[in-house]
């Protein structure tokens, strides 16, 4: 029973010394103790409660360092489509009439022709406020076969270089200082060295970061116009198509293949000659350079000529 009293006791005593402590740590702290908008950190309060104030205070100490505030999102938006229309050349040429009329740019457009059907394709950059507007719009140019939306958040991205940038904007500054401080050629060398290291980092982070902005703000939209032809199937066109195509590949080869039979004739005609000129030699009796030779040198014909003389002697 003591022990129990003696607890009840000491208990509120030991709570009052712990208040009194803690307001004499309080007032003689002064500014030592945080407080953050008003309110002292000091003071008693559920530990709940000032957990999520100290939370709260550090989202926006971070946002302010970034330079941007953490609710804005940077997400940047492409999509494609394949849309099927009687004429995707007029088709091609409305749809970037809207573009240019809600702002946008046409980056890469092409018309070509395959198998005697037209096609068509458009690559458009849009504000990125009228990019579902566009993309919902794209039926009146005929029936839309397929649609594709990508979405890319790259917020973390923008606002790790945001403050990155800001760092070396301080960075550089400092440095400046420095130089204008400079009592002397090695320091000032020293600083101009870091200050150009750093300005190429900031020139760098810069181009990153409007390139990122430019795609945030401005969406990418490919869309294909073709025509709805059965590709399947045996057709009299479709057979014209392929023996057509299959002269033209048979010409190109003529082409490439004339001059080497140019020359293979050339050849062919000289060679011919030289044998036709020989046949009419030996047709005539004239004997050729070799034979003469060869009388020339046998031994019987020489004795016969030798015993010529010796008579004629």
């Amino acid at each position: 029973m003591k022990s129990t009293s003696l607890r009840a006791v000491s208990l509120p005593v030991i709570a009052a010394l712990t208040l009194v402590l803690a307001g004499c740590g309080s007032s003689s702290g002064g500014d030592g103790a945080a407080s953050y908008g008003n309110v002292d950190m000091g003071a008693a309060m559920p530990s709940e409660q000032a957990a999520a104030d100290m939370g709260a205070v550090t989202e926006q100490a971070l946002s302010a360092e970034a330079g941007s505030p953490a609710v804005n999102a940077s997400i940047i938006v492409s999509g494609d489509a394949t849309v099927i229309t009687g004429n995707p050349r007029d088709a091609a040429a409305k749809f970037t009439e809207q573009i240019l009329e809600v702002g946008g740019r046409i980056d890469w457009s092409s018309t070509s022709e395959y198998d005697s059907q037209p096609y068509a394709s458009v690559t458009a950059r849009i504000p990125a406020d009228k990019f579902d507007e566009v993309l919902a719009g794209l039926d009146q140019y005929g029936s839309v076969q397929n649609s594709t939306t990508f979405n890319e958040d790259v917020t973390q991205q923008v606002t790790d270089l945001d403050a990155r940038i800001k760092v070396l904007e301080d960075s550089i500054t400092r440095l400046q200082n420095l130089m204008d401080q400079a009592t002397s050629v090695d320091e000032l060398i020293a600083a101009e060295n870091g200050l150009t290291q750093r300005q190429a980092e900031l020139d760098s982070l810069t181009a990153q970061l409007e390139w990122l902005d430019s795609q945030v703000s401005m969406s990418t939209l490919n869309v294909s116009f073709s025509t709805d032809v059965d590709s399947t199937g045996f057709s009299l066109g479709k057979a014209w198509q392929i023996f057509l195509k299959s002269l033209e590949v048979v010409g190109y080869g003529l082409l490439v293949a004339l001059p080497w039979l140019v020359v293979a004739a050339i050849i062919f005609l000289l060679v011919r000659w030289g044998l036709a000129k020989r046949r009419a030699r030996l047709s005539a009796g004239t004997p050729n350079s070799d034979e003469v030779d060869a009388s020339n040198h046998d031994p019987e014909t020489l004795d016969v000529e030798v015993v010529e003389a010796d008579d004629a002697s």
